[in-house]
């Protein structure tokens, strides 16, 4: 089934509203993902400059394959909140979230 086909779809079984509000979640939550995992990107970017290491002595201290973060850092792979709170404390940082109220 193709997108196009999909979509309609969804707006004949959930009615036009609902598959618009799904749509439009969705898009939220990828757009929060991506500024999450921006922040983890800057993260390790600061921190490798700061330490002076290169791509392979990065993922030692984070107990990774340097292939791993070699994808992490352009874009191919999502990380768990697992692997997120494993990067932190390797690390010793300790994360903090901050909620605010989408525009």
């Amino acid at each position: 089934m193709n997108t196009k086909n999909f979509q309609d779809y969804l707006e004949q079984r959930l009615g036009s509203d609902e598959a618009h509000k799904i749509e439009h979640h969705a898009h939220l939550e990828k757009k929060f993902l991506t500024a999450l995992q921006n922040d983890i990107k800057s993260i390790l970017i600061f921190y490798q400059n700061k330490y002076k290491l290169d791509q392979n002595e990065l993922a030692q201290r984070i107990n990774a394959h340097s292939q791993f973060l070699t994808d992490f850092q352009k874009g191919t792979v999502d990380l768990t909140l697992g692997q997120i709170a494993h990067i932190c404390a390797s690390l010793e940082l300790q994360p903090q979230l901050e909620f605010t109220k989408h525009p």
